[in-house]
């Protein structure tokens, strides 16, 4: 059975700017999917549509995970880059029924961090 791969980590610790690289080299033979692809409501619609930021997250961490089990799994492995709670990722997988994961860890230096994040104008 093929695998989903979640990459996850804060922002500036180099998820995005990794995985997009082996997708442009063509490394790896796996569906990429990014987490805010699907675009990211400003915080007042989160509350207002979910009641918090946190369950925006919950709910779209299930929804990409309903997606690509059924978009991609059946062919592929694939890949999903975000920020998401590993919690939240357990519970989706839990009630799409998938096993076949593996949650991967990006991190970095506060200060490397720091420097990327103030470079996007953050």
């Amino acid at each position: 059975m093929n695998k989903l791969f979640f990459i996850t980590g804060a922002s500036g610790a180099g998820k995005t700017t990794t995985i997009k690289n082996i997708e442009k080299d063509k490394m790896l033979n796996v569906a990429f999917c990014y987490f805010d692809s699907i675009g990211v409501p400003k915080k007042e619609e989160m509350e207002k549509q979910y009641g918090s930021g946190e369950n925006w997250q919950k709910a779209t961490t299930s929804f990409w995970i309903k997606e690509i089990k059924e978009k991609y799994l059946n062919e592929t492995s694939a890949i999903l880059d975000g920020q998401m709670r590993f919690s939240f990722i357990i519970d989706a997988c839990d009630q799409n029924n998938l096993t076949n994961y593996e949650i991967i860890l990006f991190d970095c230096d506060n200060e490397v961090r720091n420097k990327r994040l103030i470079a996007r104008g953050h």
